[in-house]
């Protein structure tokens, strides 16, 4: 496959995960904290809409390092406050799935996001949020600790590339001074 058709490695890469939204394990019987922080790790649509929010967050550095991350997770939340008031997005599976798809040709663009682009990640991630709460609307009781464990398992799952950036900025730092300093003794 060239490099230049990234779009049509997302396509297959969609087309290889059938029904990638939903096909694991975790929403029909959630109850509790510890569903909610198992849930975000076991399904490949969870991991691509967070982790794709969090390296497009890095590419952009300063606050949008942690600021791109927090309004996907606030607009997951306000899609939870959707789905507990009754009300149903539509299409919400294909938005899931279309989240993955944008995520990742967005990642191999390899340039940074547009205003539009986050947008629309955010946009996304209301479906994500009514889709995680939906199952619990009848519920209430599991609600606070199901919701406490998505967003725990979701903010280590972002925190994981941004520390690994941090660590790799401090190597290279590190790194550099080593060599400036053999440089300079050898002068």
């Amino acid at each position: 496959m060239r490099p230049h058709h990234p779009l049509l490695l997302t396509c297959l890469l969609v087309l290889a995960v059938p029904t990638m939204a939903f096909a694991h394990p975790g929403h029909a019987h959630q109850s509790g904290f510890g569903e909610g922080l198992i849930h975000p790790f076991s399904g490949l649509d969870h991991l691509i809409a967070l982790l794709a929010t969090a390296i497009l967050g890095l590419r952009l550095g300063g606050r949008a390092t942690w600021g791109i991350p927090a309004l996907f997770l606030a607009s997951c939340s306000l899609g939870g406050m959707i789905a507990l008031a009754g009300y149903q997005l539509p299409l919400a599976t294909v938005a899931i799935v279309l989240s993955a798809i944008v995520s990742v040709a967005l990642l191999l663009r390899r340039q940074n996001p547009s205003t539009a682009a986050v947008a629309t990640l955010a946009l996304f991630g209301v479906f994500h949020g009514q889709a995680h709460l939906q199952s619990l609307a009848s519920q209430p009781a599991n609600l606070a600790g199901y919701a406490a464990g998505v967003l725990l398992a979701s903010l280590i799952i972002i925190a994981i590339p941004v520390a690994l950036a941090r660590l790799s900025a401090f190597a290279r730092t590190r790194s550099n001074s080593v060599s400036a300093s053999l440089e300079n003794s050898r002068s």
